[in-house]
């Protein structure tokens, strides 16, 4: 189920999403050889904390064992993805994703960056460049109207000249703000189960707005806080 986000909202998005923004460039301030994975995770968790907020990752419940125990992930070298910060140092040469989130104003703000630690190889130098390359080239796709990506979606969503395929209005909880004119579609809440679309395929559309035709205008926008849904 995906709710859309009002302007307002997205805003909120947007401001927690920016206090991650300045964490990892904290971050980035102190990476070199020598320091640990745990000591950017202190770092992390004070900035966030400071500023009013407070990290996501922490105590982040695990059905197969203990919660998640640190404010960001640290995955070095050919660790893929959500890396435990530890004691072991940063060596010259390395390469470290640093994964963080925030919440901020009950709106929830979550972006990663990979990070040389002092002179890299050329092999990871290429890695880091063309992966950039690959998430800035998806991005244009995803906000461009009438895209590949945008046609690929559209057949997904309800078709208002059909009424046997549009899902009935749910409405919002009461902590929601009404929703604007702009974006009347947002009075029906999108249930892509309906078009055999499965949880773990809609989280691709995470982060994104995906501007569609007028007509629809889907802002599928992650980051409320689930107490709020």
């Amino acid at each position: 189920m995906i709710y859309l986000k009002t302007e307002d909202e997205i805003e909120l998005l947007r401001q927690a999403n920016l206090l991650v923004s300045a964490t990892l460039a904290e971050i980035a301030k102190v990476i070199r050889p020598g320091v640990t994975t745990n000591q950017l995770d202190t770092l992390a968790e004070t900035f966030i904390r400071d500023h009013g907020a407070e990290p996501i990752f922490k105590g982040f419940p695990n059905p197969y064992g203990s919660d998640f125990p640190a404010s960001i992930c640290a995955s070095v070298n050919e660790v893929v993805v959500h890396g435990i910060p530890n004691d072991v140092p940063l060596k010259e040469g390395d390469i470290v994703s640093v994964d963080c989130g925030a919440k901020l104003n009950g709106f929830c703000g979550d972006s990663c960056y990979t990070f040389a630690v002092g002179k890299i190889s050329e092999e990871a130098n290429r890695l880091l460049s063309v992966t950039k390359d690959a998430l800035y080239k998806a991005i244009a796709v995803a906000n461009v109207p009438n895209s590949t990506y945008a046609s690929a979606v559209s057949p997904l969503l309800p078709n208002p000249a059909n009424k046997e395929d549009m899902v009935p209005p749910i409405p919002r909880p009461p902590t929601r703000p009404p929703a604007n004119s702009e974006t009347s579609i947002a009075n029906n809440t999108l249930i892509l189960s309906r078009h055999n679309i499965q949880s773990n395929n809609t989280a691709t559309t995470t982060g994104l707005s995906i501007n569609l035709p007028p007509s629809f205008c889907l802002k599928a926008v992650s980051g409320r806080d689930s107490s709020q849904t």
